[in-house]
C-alpha cells in the first residue's frame, strides 16, 4: 500500500515537473516571439510586421476593432519607427496562450528621430497548429512621456496551474464583472475581482500595477460595458475579452474599447490585466 502510495506521488509530481517545463518554455518561446515582432517592425516597417505576426483571425483598433491582416493589407507602411519592448508576460497552463505588455514610443522620421508619442501596448498570442506563436488581439494606450512607474520592471512570471484544475464555466466571468458593474462603481469591481498584481492600463495614466495601488490610482470611472467576443475556452486557466465601453468623465461623453485578460487563481477566477483605449471625441 505504501509503495503504491509513493508510487502515485511520484507520477503527480513528475505530471507537475512536466507540466512546469512546458510553461516556462511557452513563456519564453512568447516573450522570444514579441522581440522578434518588435525587430521586424524596426527593420521590414510596421505594417509587414503586423502582417507577418498576426493570426489570420487577430485583431486590432482603429476606431473600431479589425481583422489585423486586413487592416494593415489595405493601409500603406508609415513613415515612421513604432518601437516597443516587452515588460511582462505571462502564459497559461497548457501552454497555448500568452500575453504580453511594456512601454512603446514613435519616432517619425525613423530610428535617428526623437520620439514624439509613448504609451504602453497589450497583446495576446496563440500557438498555432505549426507552433509558432501568432498575436490574437493587440490594444495600446497613450501618455503623455516615456517615464514609467518605479515598479515597473521587466519580468516574466508564469502560473503552474493544473489544466485539469480550470473551471468549466469560464464564459460567466464577463457576465458576473457586468452585473457588479451595474450596481457598484468601478472601484467596486476592482475590489471584488482583481488579482493582487493586476497591471491596469488607462488612456493618460502611467501602467497601474498591483490591486492596492489600483484602488488608490484608478480614476474614477462609471462604465457600461458592452462585450464583443471572449477567447481562450477548454482546457485553460487563462481567457481573455473585449469589447466596448461608454462613460461620462468630467462632464464629457467617453467612448472607447476594453480588452481583459482573466487567470484562474485559487480564489477563483481574476483579472489580471485591463487596458481601456478612448477613442478621440469626434470619432464616430
Amino acid at each position: 500500500m505504501r509503495k503504491t502510495l509513493i508510487f502515485s506521488w511520484l507520477i503527480l509530481l513528475c505530471g507537475q515537473i512536466v507540466w512546469a517545463q512546458k510553461t516556462d518554455s511557452a513563456l519564453n518561446e512568447v516573450v522570444a516571439t514579441e522581440k522578434a515582432f518588435a525587430a521586424a517592425a524596426a527593420d521590414k516597417g510596421t505594417r509587414t510586421a503586423f502582417l507577418e505576426f498576426a493570426a489570420s483571425d487577430g485583431i486590432v483598433f482603429s476606431t473600431k476593432p479589425e481583422n489585423a491582416r486586413e487592416y494593415w493589407t489595405k493601409h500603406p507602411e508609415y513613415p515612421g519607427l513604432l518601437a516597443w519592448s516587452p515588460a511582462w508576460a505571462d502564459v497559461s497552463a497548457d501552454g497555448n496562450l500568452g500575453y504580453t505588455t511594456g512601454s512603446w514610443e514613435f519616432r517619425p522620421k525613423g530610428k535617428t528621430d526623437a520620439p514624439v508619442a509613448w504609451g504602453d501596448y497589450f497583446t495576446i498570442w496563440k500557438k498555432q497548429p505549426d507552433g509558432k506563436w501568432k498575436f490574437e488581439l493587440d490594444l495600446g494606450i497613450s501618455h503623455p512621456s516615456s517615464e514609467i512607474s518605479t515598479t515597473w520592471k521587466p519580468s516574466a512570471t508564469a502560473k503552474k496551474n493544473n489544466p485539469a484544475q480550470s473551471a468549466a464555466a469560464w464564459e460567466t466571468v464577463e457576465l458576473k464583472f457586468s452585473e457588479i458593474l451595474r450596481t457598484e462603481r468601478a472601484s467596486g469591481v476592482y475590489q471584488k475581482l482583481s488579482s493582487d498584481n493586476i497591471h491596469l492600463l488607462r488612456d493618460g495614466y502611467l501602467p497601474i500595477l498591483g490591486k492596492k495601488t489600483a484602488l488608490e490610482q484608478i480614476p474614477k470611472e462609471n462604465l457600461t460595458l458592452k462585450t464583443r467576443a471572449l477567447g481562450g475556452g477548454g482546457g485553460t486557466d487563462f481567457v481573455y475579452s473585449y469589447g466596448e465601453y461608454w462613460q461620462v468623465q468630467d462632464g464629457k461623453n467617453e467612448r472607447g474599447y476594453f480588452a481583459r485578460v482573466w487567470k484562474r487563481e485559487p480564489k477563483g477566477w481574476r483579472i489580471a490585466l485591463d487596458v481601456a483605449h478612448a477613442l478621440p471625441p469626434d470619432t464616430k
